[in-house]
């Protein structure tokens, strides 16, 4: 199940790396910064400004159309800042790949959050970071399986009523 967090912290680990790869581009730094502030301000907000910016071009991220990045960012607020028109044609493949593989996964995993619905998408995280304590802390073992198939059936049944 897609998060909001995962999706965070894959755009900054993006970003980082982006950063890393051209270390003097201006607009990469404010990028990261505006995205640092909206994370801990709204983190759900990062999903939406994401998705509402590249699902217009969903098919040429897919495809890898190099005209997404040559031309389309620039219509995009919060990345058109990032200059990559021009270091596109300098970036080696390996890299080109990697940006790729960084927009894809986080329209992928855009999608997953934006079809599920903020209390849904908080419950499954609640229950998993419940399950994962139970695990850690060694406990009795195991999930307290009656406790695990009445919160199943709740959740079921509020998505039901949607």
């Amino acid at each position: 199940m897609a998060s909001v967090s995962a999706f965070n912290d894959m755009m900054g680990q993006f970003i980082a790396e982006l950063h890393k790869t051209f270390p003097k581009e201006g607009g990469i730094k404010k990028f990261m910064t505006s995205f640092e502030l909206l994370r801990d301000t709204n983190p759900r907000k990062c999903v939406e400004a994401y998705m509402k910016g590249v699902g217009p071009y969903s098919e040429k991220i897919s495809n890898k159309d190099d005209t997404f990045i040559t031309e389309d960012i620039l219509n995009i607020d919060f990345i058109k800042d990032l200059n990559m028109k021009d270091k596109w044609s300098k970036c080696s493949p390996k890299t080109r790949d990697a940006i790729w593989q960084y927009l894809q996964t986080l329209y992928m995993l855009g999608t997953a959050i934006s079809a599920v619905p903020d209390e849904t998408l908080f419950a499954i995280e609640k229950l998993a970071q419940e399950a994962a304590k139970t695990i850690q802390g060694g406990g009795s073992g195991g999930l307290d399986e009656a406790s695990l198939q009445k919160m199943m059936s709740g959740f079921l049944g509020g998505m039901m009523k949607k």
